[in-house]
Protein backbone atom coordinates (compact mmCIF):
# COMPACT_ATOMS: atom_id res chain seq x y z
CA UNK A 1 0.00 0.00 0.00
CA UNK A 2 2.87 2.36 0.85
CA UNK A 3 4.43 1.67 -2.54
CA UNK A 4 1.19 2.48 -4.33
CA UNK A 5 0.83 5.77 -2.43
CA UNK A 6 4.40 6.69 -3.31
CA UNK A 7 3.76 6.02 -7.01
CA UNK A 8 0.56 8.09 -6.99
CA UNK A 9 2.28 10.90 -5.10
CA UNK A 10 5.17 10.98 -7.60
CA UNK A 11 2.78 11.04 -10.54
CA UNK A 12 0.81 13.92 -9.07
CA UNK A 13 4.00 15.77 -8.21
CA UNK A 14 5.18 15.35 -11.83
CA UNK A 15 1.91 16.34 -13.53
CA UNK A 16 0.86 19.19 -11.26
CA UNK A 17 3.45 21.77 -12.44
CA UNK A 18 2.66 21.01 -16.07
CA UNK A 19 -1.09 21.28 -15.53
CA UNK A 20 -0.67 24.43 -13.48
CA UNK A 21 1.58 25.93 -16.18
CA UNK A 22 -1.00 25.04 -18.86
CA UNK A 23 -3.83 26.63 -16.90
CA UNK A 24 -1.71 29.71 -16.25
CA UNK A 25 -1.08 30.06 -19.97
CA UNK A 26 -4.79 29.70 -20.68
CA UNK A 27 -5.50 32.53 -18.32
CA UNK A 28 -2.87 34.57 -20.19
CA UNK A 29 -4.53 33.83 -23.57
CA UNK A 30 -1.66 31.61 -24.73
CA UNK A 31 -4.01 29.12 -26.33
CA UNK A 32 -1.57 27.19 -28.49
CA UNK A 33 1.07 26.90 -25.74
CA UNK A 34 -1.38 25.66 -23.17
CA UNK A 35 -2.99 23.20 -25.59
CA UNK A 36 0.41 21.65 -26.32
CA UNK A 37 1.32 21.44 -22.63
CA UNK A 38 -2.03 19.89 -21.72
CA UNK A 39 -1.65 17.44 -24.58
CA UNK A 40 1.82 16.43 -23.39
CA UNK A 41 0.65 16.18 -19.82
CA UNK A 42 -2.47 14.13 -20.62
CA UNK A 43 -0.95 12.07 -23.39
CA UNK A 44 -3.72 12.96 -25.86
CA UNK A 45 -4.23 15.17 -28.95
CA UNK A 46 -5.79 18.42 -27.79
CA UNK A 47 -5.50 20.88 -30.71
CA UNK A 48 -8.98 22.01 -31.80
CA UNK A 49 -9.12 24.37 -34.82
CA UNK A 50 -10.92 27.60 -33.94
CA UNK A 51 -13.68 28.65 -36.42
CA UNK A 52 -12.75 31.13 -39.16
CA UNK A 53 -15.01 34.11 -39.82
CA UNK A 54 -15.29 34.93 -43.53
CA UNK A 55 -16.62 38.33 -44.53
CA UNK A 56 -16.71 40.91 -47.29
CA UNK A 57 -17.52 44.61 -47.07
CA UNK A 58 -18.75 46.95 -49.80
CA UNK A 59 -19.55 50.65 -49.70
CA UNK A 60 -20.82 53.31 -52.03
CA UNK A 61 -23.02 56.34 -52.64
CA UNK A 62 -26.52 56.51 -54.11
CA UNK A 63 -26.83 59.78 -56.01
CA UNK A 64 -30.61 60.02 -56.49
CA UNK A 65 -33.96 58.33 -55.92
CA UNK A 66 -33.52 56.29 -59.10
CA UNK A 67 -30.12 54.97 -58.02
CA UNK A 68 -29.58 51.44 -56.74
CA UNK A 69 -26.90 48.74 -56.53
CA UNK A 70 -27.38 44.97 -56.61
CA UNK A 71 -24.68 42.73 -55.11
CA UNK A 72 -24.44 38.98 -55.57
CA UNK A 73 -22.71 36.19 -53.65
CA UNK A 74 -22.81 32.40 -53.74
CA UNK A 75 -24.44 30.94 -50.61
CA UNK A 76 -23.93 27.38 -49.37
CA UNK A 77 -26.78 25.25 -48.01
CA UNK A 78 -27.02 25.19 -44.22
CA UNK A 79 -24.73 28.19 -43.76
CA UNK A 80 -26.04 31.28 -41.99
CA UNK A 81 -24.96 34.62 -43.44
CA UNK A 82 -25.15 37.72 -41.27
CA UNK A 83 -25.82 41.07 -42.98
CA UNK A 84 -25.06 44.36 -41.22
CA UNK A 85 -24.57 47.92 -42.43
CA UNK A 86 -24.26 51.59 -41.68
CA UNK A 87 -25.99 54.11 -43.92
CA UNK A 88 -27.68 57.47 -44.24
CA UNK A 89 -31.37 57.68 -43.39
CA UNK A 90 -33.61 56.53 -46.22
CA UNK A 91 -31.38 53.74 -47.57
CA UNK A 92 -33.13 50.35 -47.82
CA UNK A 93 -31.78 46.81 -48.16
CA UNK A 94 -33.61 43.87 -49.76
CA UNK A 95 -32.57 40.36 -50.78
CA UNK A 96 -33.78 37.60 -53.10
CA UNK A 97 -32.62 34.64 -55.15
CA UNK A 98 -33.00 36.21 -58.59
CA UNK A 99 -31.74 39.58 -59.82
CA UNK A 100 -35.25 40.37 -61.05
CA UNK A 101 -37.10 39.24 -57.93
CA UNK A 102 -35.60 40.98 -54.88
CA UNK A 103 -38.34 41.84 -52.39
CA UNK A 104 -37.43 40.38 -48.96
CA UNK A 105 -36.81 43.35 -46.68
CA UNK A 106 -33.80 43.44 -44.36
CA UNK A 107 -35.08 45.50 -41.45
CA UNK A 108 -32.39 45.66 -38.77
CA UNK A 109 -29.20 47.70 -38.96
CA UNK A 110 -27.18 45.28 -36.88
CA UNK A 111 -28.28 41.68 -37.33
CA UNK A 112 -30.01 40.18 -40.34
CA UNK A 113 -29.52 36.54 -41.27
CA UNK A 114 -29.92 34.77 -44.61
CA UNK A 115 -29.79 31.00 -45.02
CA UNK A 116 -30.75 28.65 -47.87
CA UNK A 117 -31.68 24.98 -48.11
CA UNK A 118 -29.58 24.53 -51.27
CA UNK A 119 -26.48 26.08 -52.81
CA UNK A 120 -27.53 29.16 -54.80
CA UNK A 121 -26.82 32.81 -55.54
CA UNK A 122 -28.19 35.47 -53.20
CA UNK A 123 -28.83 39.02 -54.45
CA UNK A 124 -28.90 42.07 -52.15
CA UNK A 125 -30.32 45.36 -53.46
CA UNK A 126 -29.38 48.71 -51.91
CA UNK A 127 -31.71 51.58 -52.86
CA UNK A 128 -33.12 54.88 -51.60
CA UNK A 129 -36.08 57.17 -52.19
CA UNK A 130 -34.50 60.57 -51.55
CA UNK A 131 -33.34 62.99 -54.23
CA UNK A 132 -30.21 63.68 -52.16
CA UNK A 133 -26.97 61.72 -52.17
CA UNK A 134 -26.88 58.86 -49.63
CA UNK A 135 -23.90 56.74 -48.53
CA UNK A 136 -23.76 53.20 -47.16
CA UNK A 137 -21.38 50.46 -46.03
CA UNK A 138 -22.51 46.81 -45.88
CA UNK A 139 -20.81 43.69 -44.49
CA UNK A 140 -21.81 40.08 -45.07
CA UNK A 141 -20.17 37.42 -42.89
CA UNK A 142 -20.36 33.69 -42.13
CA UNK A 143 -18.25 30.93 -40.58
CA UNK A 144 -15.81 28.70 -42.52
CA UNK A 145 -17.20 29.44 -46.04
CA UNK A 146 -15.26 31.91 -48.15
CA UNK A 147 -17.20 34.11 -50.60
CA UNK A 148 -17.08 37.50 -52.31
CA UNK A 149 -19.66 40.22 -52.93
CA UNK A 150 -19.88 40.96 -56.65
CA UNK A 151 -21.51 44.12 -57.99
CA UNK A 152 -24.09 42.58 -60.31
CA UNK A 153 -26.04 45.69 -61.34
CA UNK A 154 -25.81 49.43 -60.72
CA UNK A 155 -28.07 52.32 -61.70
CA UNK A 156 -27.01 55.94 -61.31
CA UNK A 157 -28.46 59.18 -62.59
CA UNK A 158 -26.88 58.85 -66.06
CA UNK A 159 -25.47 55.32 -66.15
CA UNK A 160 -26.65 51.72 -65.97
CA UNK A 161 -24.54 48.57 -65.48
CA UNK A 162 -25.95 45.07 -65.94
CA UNK A 163 -24.32 41.63 -65.68
CA UNK A 164 -25.07 38.19 -67.02
CA UNK A 165 -23.52 34.82 -67.88
CA UNK A 166 -23.46 33.14 -71.30
CA UNK A 167 -22.63 29.44 -70.99
CA UNK A 168 -22.93 28.37 -74.64
CA UNK A 169 -20.66 29.54 -77.44
CA UNK A 170 -23.61 30.17 -79.80
CA UNK A 171 -25.66 31.98 -77.17
CA UNK A 172 -26.25 35.72 -77.14
CA UNK A 173 -28.10 38.50 -75.33
CA UNK A 174 -29.53 41.61 -77.00
CA UNK A 175 -30.09 44.61 -74.73
CA UNK A 176 -31.86 47.82 -75.61
CA UNK A 177 -32.23 51.35 -74.27
CA UNK A 178 -34.10 54.42 -75.46
CA UNK A 179 -31.84 57.31 -76.38
CA UNK A 180 -32.47 61.00 -75.86
CA UNK A 181 -32.35 63.57 -78.65
CA UNK A 182 -28.82 64.43 -79.87
CA UNK A 183 -27.24 62.51 -76.98
CA UNK A 184 -23.84 60.88 -76.64
CA UNK A 185 -23.18 57.56 -74.90
CA UNK A 186 -20.20 55.48 -73.86
CA UNK A 187 -20.57 51.69 -74.03
CA UNK A 188 -18.05 49.63 -72.07
CA UNK A 189 -17.83 46.09 -70.72
CA UNK A 190 -15.71 43.84 -68.52
CA UNK A 191 -15.21 40.06 -68.59
CA UNK A 192 -14.67 37.48 -65.86
CA UNK A 193 -14.60 33.67 -65.49
CA UNK A 194 -12.41 33.43 -68.62
CA UNK A 195 -14.99 35.17 -70.80
CA UNK A 196 -14.19 37.24 -73.87
CA UNK A 197 -17.27 38.91 -75.23
CA UNK A 198 -17.89 40.38 -78.65
CA UNK A 199 -20.09 43.48 -78.35
CA UNK A 200 -21.85 45.39 -81.12
CA UNK A 201 -24.39 48.22 -81.13
CA UNK A 202 -26.77 49.66 -83.68
CA UNK A 203 -30.30 50.70 -84.60
CA UNK A 204 -33.11 48.32 -85.47
CA UNK A 205 -31.89 44.79 -86.20
CA UNK A 206 -28.42 45.31 -87.66
CA UNK A 207 -26.77 45.63 -84.23
CA UNK A 208 -23.54 46.87 -85.85
CA UNK A 209 -24.21 50.33 -87.32
CA UNK A 210 -22.45 52.02 -84.37
CA UNK A 211 -19.60 49.57 -83.71
CA UNK A 212 -18.54 45.93 -83.36
CA UNK A 213 -15.59 45.03 -81.12
CA UNK A 214 -14.05 42.46 -78.79
CA UNK A 215 -11.66 44.74 -76.85
CA UNK A 216 -13.08 46.20 -73.64
CA UNK A 217 -11.71 49.73 -73.98
CA UNK A 218 -15.21 51.16 -74.51
CA UNK A 219 -16.85 52.85 -77.46
CA UNK A 220 -18.51 56.26 -77.88
CA UNK A 221 -21.67 56.62 -79.95
CA UNK A 222 -23.78 59.64 -80.94
CA UNK A 223 -27.52 59.43 -81.52
CA UNK A 224 -29.08 62.15 -83.66
CA UNK A 225 -32.70 61.67 -82.63
CA UNK A 226 -34.92 59.80 -80.20
CA UNK A 227 -34.29 56.17 -80.99
CA UNK A 228 -33.85 52.65 -79.64
CA UNK A 229 -30.26 51.47 -79.42
CA UNK A 230 -29.65 47.70 -79.47
CA UNK A 231 -26.52 46.10 -78.02
CA UNK A 232 -25.67 42.49 -78.80
CA UNK A 233 -23.30 40.53 -76.51
CA UNK A 234 -21.96 37.11 -77.47
CA UNK A 235 -18.80 35.02 -76.89
CA UNK A 236 -15.97 35.93 -79.24
CA UNK A 237 -15.21 32.23 -79.86
CA UNK A 238 -16.10 28.74 -78.60
CA UNK A 239 -13.81 28.96 -75.54
CA UNK A 240 -14.83 32.47 -74.41
CA UNK A 241 -18.05 31.78 -72.48
CA UNK A 242 -18.49 33.24 -68.99
CA UNK A 243 -19.73 36.24 -67.05
CA UNK A 244 -19.61 39.87 -68.18
CA UNK A 245 -20.78 43.33 -67.12
CA UNK A 246 -22.08 45.91 -69.61
CA UNK A 247 -22.21 49.65 -68.84
CA UNK A 248 -23.92 52.43 -70.81
CA UNK A 249 -23.24 56.01 -69.69
CA UNK A 250 -24.81 59.16 -71.10
CA UNK A 251 -21.95 61.65 -71.46
CA UNK A 252 -23.51 64.82 -72.91
CA UNK A 253 -26.34 66.03 -70.64
CA UNK A 254 -26.72 63.51 -67.78
CA UNK A 255 -29.85 61.94 -69.26
CA UNK A 256 -31.13 58.80 -67.58
CA UNK A 257 -30.17 55.40 -69.03
CA UNK A 258 -32.32 52.29 -68.59
CA UNK A 259 -31.04 49.05 -70.08
CA UNK A 260 -33.41 46.11 -70.50
CA UNK A 261 -33.16 42.68 -72.11
CA UNK A 262 -34.66 42.66 -75.61
CA UNK A 263 -33.89 39.06 -76.56
CA UNK A 264 -31.78 36.10 -75.41
CA UNK A 265 -30.84 32.86 -77.10
CA UNK A 266 -29.28 29.68 -75.64
CA UNK A 267 -27.34 31.46 -72.90
CA UNK A 268 -27.74 28.65 -70.35
CA UNK A 269 -25.98 25.30 -70.43
CA UNK A 270 -29.30 23.69 -69.53
CA UNK A 271 -30.70 23.89 -73.08
CA UNK A 272 -31.86 26.13 -75.90
CA UNK A 273 -34.24 28.40 -74.02
CA UNK A 274 -35.12 32.04 -74.37
CA UNK A 275 -34.53 33.51 -70.90
CA UNK A 276 -37.21 35.80 -69.46
CA UNK A 277 -36.66 38.22 -66.60
CA UNK A 278 -39.39 38.81 -64.03
CA UNK A 279 -40.32 42.49 -64.42
CA UNK A 280 -41.97 45.05 -66.65
CA UNK A 281 -39.93 44.51 -69.84
CA UNK A 282 -41.51 42.87 -72.89
CA UNK A 283 -39.60 40.28 -74.92
CA UNK A 284 -40.24 40.10 -78.66
CA UNK A 285 -40.90 36.74 -80.31
CA UNK A 286 -41.60 35.49 -83.80
CA UNK A 287 -43.11 32.28 -85.15
CA UNK A 288 -41.85 31.71 -88.71
CA UNK A 289 -43.40 28.29 -89.31
CA UNK A 290 -46.69 26.68 -88.23
CA UNK A 291 -44.64 23.72 -86.88
CA UNK A 292 -42.32 25.96 -84.85
CA UNK A 293 -42.48 26.41 -81.07
CA UNK A 294 -40.44 28.62 -78.74
CA UNK A 295 -39.57 27.55 -75.19
CA UNK A 296 -39.04 30.27 -72.62
CA UNK A 297 -38.04 29.98 -68.99
CA UNK A 298 -37.82 32.29 -65.99
CA UNK A 299 -36.57 31.87 -62.38
CA UNK A 300 -39.37 31.36 -59.86
CA UNK A 301 -39.22 31.45 -56.07
CA UNK A 302 -41.10 28.87 -54.02
CA UNK A 303 -44.70 29.61 -53.01
CA UNK A 304 -45.05 32.69 -55.22
CA UNK A 305 -47.52 33.60 -57.95
CA UNK A 306 -46.41 34.83 -61.37
CA UNK A 307 -48.38 36.35 -64.24
CA UNK A 308 -47.49 35.69 -67.89
CA UNK A 309 -48.77 38.33 -70.32
CA UNK A 310 -48.59 38.35 -74.10
CA UNK A 311 -49.61 40.59 -76.95
CA UNK A 312 -50.28 39.33 -80.47
CA UNK A 313 -48.77 41.60 -83.10
CA UNK A 314 -49.06 39.86 -86.48
CA UNK A 315 -49.65 36.40 -85.01
CA UNK A 316 -53.45 36.05 -84.89
CA UNK A 317 -53.70 33.36 -82.17
CA UNK A 318 -51.20 31.48 -80.02
CA UNK A 319 -51.11 28.65 -77.48
CA UNK A 320 -49.11 29.03 -74.26
CA UNK A 321 -48.25 25.95 -72.19
CA UNK A 322 -46.38 26.05 -68.88
CA UNK A 323 -44.56 23.53 -66.73
CA UNK A 324 -42.84 24.03 -63.36
CA UNK A 325 -39.36 22.54 -63.08
CA UNK A 326 -39.26 20.77 -66.45
CA UNK A 327 -39.20 21.57 -70.16
CA UNK A 328 -40.95 18.31 -71.05
CA UNK A 329 -44.27 19.20 -72.69
CA UNK A 330 -44.82 15.83 -74.39
CA UNK A 331 -47.79 14.87 -72.19
CA UNK A 332 -49.38 18.33 -72.01
CA UNK A 333 -52.79 18.75 -73.62
CA UNK A 334 -54.00 21.91 -71.83
CA UNK A 335 -52.92 25.40 -72.78
CA UNK A 336 -53.85 29.05 -72.44
CA UNK A 337 -55.02 31.27 -75.28
CA UNK A 338 -55.93 34.44 -73.36
CA UNK A 339 -53.58 36.66 -71.40
CA UNK A 340 -52.66 36.64 -68.58
CA UNK A 341 -51.75 33.14 -67.45
CA UNK A 342 -51.55 32.68 -63.66
CA UNK A 343 -48.79 30.39 -62.36
CA UNK A 344 -48.37 29.46 -58.69
CA UNK A 345 -45.05 27.79 -57.88
CA UNK A 346 -45.96 25.37 -55.08
CA UNK A 347 -42.59 23.60 -55.16
CA UNK A 348 -39.04 24.75 -54.42
CA UNK A 349 -37.06 27.55 -56.08
CA UNK A 350 -36.37 26.77 -59.72
CA UNK A 351 -37.44 27.53 -63.29
CA UNK A 352 -40.85 27.76 -64.91
CA UNK A 353 -40.90 26.76 -68.59
CA UNK A 354 -43.28 28.22 -71.19
CA UNK A 355 -43.96 26.85 -74.64
CA UNK A 356 -45.45 29.11 -77.31
CA UNK A 357 -46.76 27.80 -80.62
CA UNK A 358 -49.33 28.86 -83.28
CA UNK A 359 -52.97 28.06 -82.60
CA UNK A 360 -53.98 27.65 -86.23
CA UNK A 361 -52.23 25.61 -88.88
CA UNK A 362 -50.32 27.84 -91.27
CA UNK A 363 -50.32 30.73 -88.81
CA UNK A 364 -47.07 32.71 -88.38
CA UNK A 365 -46.20 36.15 -87.06
CA UNK A 366 -44.81 38.22 -84.21
CA UNK A 367 -45.81 38.71 -80.57
CA UNK A 368 -44.58 40.05 -77.24
CA UNK A 369 -44.36 38.22 -73.90
CA UNK A 370 -43.43 39.15 -70.33
CA UNK A 371 -43.58 37.81 -66.75
CA UNK A 372 -44.43 39.81 -63.62
CA UNK A 373 -44.92 38.95 -59.94
CA UNK A 374 -47.93 41.27 -59.57
CA UNK A 375 -51.16 41.69 -61.48
CA UNK A 376 -51.10 44.39 -64.17
CA UNK A 377 -54.44 46.04 -64.97
CA UNK A 378 -53.22 47.82 -68.08
CA UNK A 379 -50.78 45.92 -70.24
Amino acid sequence: MNKICKVVFCAVAFLFPLLFSGCSDLLNDKWEDSADKLANAMGTDFNPTPPTTCSDTVSGTLSSSSSYVIYRFYAYAGTTYNVSWTSSNGVSFYYGYSATDINSYLSSYYSNTISTSSDKYVYIKVSQTSSYSKSYSMTVSCVNKSFSLYKWEEKTENSHTVSNTISNSDGYIIYKFYSSYAAKYNVSWTNSDGAKMSVSAGNYSDYESYFSATTTSGRDISVDSYNTVYIKVMPADSSSVGTFSLTVTETSSSYSVDISVYKTYNISSGGSYVELSVGDSWTDGEITSDTQSIIYRFPASAYKTYYVYWKKSTLSMMKVYYNIGSDDFSSYTSYETSSPCYIYNSSSDGYVYLKVEPYYSGNTGTFKIRVTNSYQYNY
